[in-house]
């Protein structure tokens, strides 16, 4: 009940203490999401989908849910970093609907996802309802 006071923007959208809230059954989300990981020092670019690594199930619930896809964009840098390689990654294409509304772009390509915090507001969340 006190989300309000942590994090601003729409509860349903941003999903930001939505674990926290009272209202946890009052919505539905689709959406898809790849990613852009680019190493740092050569440039060099990769593309990334979730199905490589994840389920089905769990592919649909990150892709709506910006906290898992931060989570997940942070694994992608460990598992480059096993490789030798330093990157950033980006969201190459994050379309969510939220209660079947058209789908929106929903995570910014221009913002590396492993330099947001789990818990602090996601900067990389755009166009609300």
């Amino acid at each position: 009940p006190c989300r309000f006071l942590l994090y601003s923007g729409p509860l349903f959208w941003t999903e930001e203490g939505f674990r926290f809230s009272w209202r946890v059954m009052l919505m539905e989300k689709n959406g898809m999401i790849s990613f852009r990981v680019q190493d740092t020092v050569s440039g060099q670019e990769w593309i990334e989908y979730p199905e490589s690594y994840l389920t089905p199930l769990q592919c649909k619930m990150m892709s709506t849910q910006p906290d898992m896809i931060i989570q997940y964009a942070s694994f992608l840098k460990s598992q480059y970093r096993l490789k030798g390689h330093d990157v950033s990654v980006f969201a190459l294409d994050s379309f969510v609907s939220l209660n079947g509304r058209p789908s929106r772009l929903f995570i910014s390509p221009d913002i590396d996802l492993t330099s947001q915090g789990t818990f602090t507001p996601k900067r990389s969340i755009l166009a609300q309802y």
